[in-house]
């Protein structure tokens, strides 16, 4: 019996001395994101979230690479189709040789965006039938922090860091230095092609 009561001791302690899940993200997220940045003497911790990572569509890099590339050609996209059906609108009363060769051009270039367009969502498709059912992947990590900047002041800005279950090992990062609105046009983009409320499989 006191031998049983002594084990349970031992591992109760053992136990106590390993580090939580939140200390690992802490110390994981500080030493990870003093690689991205250049004044890492001036990096200064503020806090780290942590909570349960399960498969998301928007963690695929290639997702990512032609939802951004798919934001683009939008935005490219939208004034030559305006200037398209302004055209068409106007060939009634246009009949000359270079009109009809510039609204020529415009149908050509507005019919190739529209298919580089549609390989955009065909891949971000693809990517997420072919993708395994949802499972706990590990942890995400969203880490703020201040740095300075190259003219020397202080910023404040976050990374998303995603670590397998043990925290050692990364699967994805990103450190935000741009408008966070960015990346909520990148998630709601990929909802939009695959006409889904969420992006977990």
């Amino acid at each position: 019996m006191k031998k049983i009561f002594f084990t349970f001791i031992l591992i109760t302690f053992i136990c106590s001395c390993q580090p939580s899940i939140q200390e690992k993200a802490e110390a994981f997220a500080e030493s990870h994101v003093k690689e991205f940045i250049d004044h890492a003497s001036h990096y200064e911790p503020i806090e780290t979230v942590v909570d349960s990572l399960f498969w998301n569509v928007s963690f695929d890099m290639e997702v990512r690479k032609q939802t951004r590339k798919l934001i683009q050609l939008k935005k490219e996209y939208a004034p030559i189709f305006k200037m398209y059906q302004e055209g068409m609108s106007q060939s009634g009363h246009k009949k000359n040789d270079q009109f009809s060769k510039e609204l020529q051009e415009l149908e050509l270039k507005k019919t190739e965006m529209e298919k580089e367009m549609d390989s955009c969502k065909t891949i971000i498709r693809e990517k997420y039938q072919q993708a395994e059912k949802s499972y706990f992947y590990g942890w995400s990590l969203l880490h703020r922090f201040r740095m300075t900047d190259e003219h020397g002041r202080k910023r404040e800005t976050w990374a998303i860091l995603l670590t397998d279950k043990e925290v050692k090992n990364i699967i994805y990062d990103e450190v935000i230095f741009e408008d966070s609105s960015i990346q909520t046009e990148v998630c709601n983009t990929i909802l939009e092609v695959l006409n889904k409320e969420t992006l977990l499989k």
